[in-house]
């Protein structure tokens, strides 16, 4: 009976064929580097290295927009359209998009966090721009009014500093 509920209350993607995008960038490379694997909740530097690697692959990707948008509602695991799932999960609950599996990001951070914390690359701010354009949806407030916290500006200089080589 609680499976019953559970897989009704539209939590788990069941009984439909939706296609993923096809043609992506992404083609060809090793899944492991868009799908890293966490132990006891944290990243080994090789994953971290796969992981900015695949997120580089995606920023060059023509089908970007159509990846991003597909793993909003189908896809709450790896890296989509050049986001980890907490960025995702964050863009998501911003835009009001349900995603027909359960998110592995507690809804808490969800709700409080920001989304101008967690895009914090200037290339991303202007993708992310173009998909609520291009989507009808909410635009984020990226506006240098408004800041980004400190650990945004970690982040970013994390990403900065580590972009691989081409």
């Amino acid at each position: 009976m609680l499976q019953d509920s559970f897989l009704q209350s539209n939590r788990y993607l069941i009984d439909q064929k939706v296609e993923m995008p096809k043609g992506g960038a992404c083609k060809g490379y090793s899944v492991d580097n868009w799908f890293p694997v966490s132990t006891r909740g944290a990243y080994t530097r090789v994953d971290l290295e796969k992981q900015a690697k695949a997120i580089a692959i995606c920023r060059g990707c023509s089908i970007r927009s159509e990846c991003l948008t597909y793993s909003l509602e189908y896809e709450p695991h790896g890296i989509w359209g050049g986001f980890i799932e907490s960025t995702r999960a964050v863009l998501a609950h911003y835009w009001k998009i349900q995603n027909k599996r359960m998110w592995t990001v507690r809804p808490a951070f969800r709700q409080y966090k920001n989304v101008i914390d967690y895009i914090v690359h200037p290339q991303d701010m202007e993708f992310i721009r173009t998909v609520a354009r291009d989507n009808n949806f909410t635009q984020p407030p990226f506006d240098e009014r408004f800041g980004i916290s400190a650990a945004a500006k970690r982040r970013l200089s994390y990403d900065m500093a580590n972009q691989p080589s081409q």
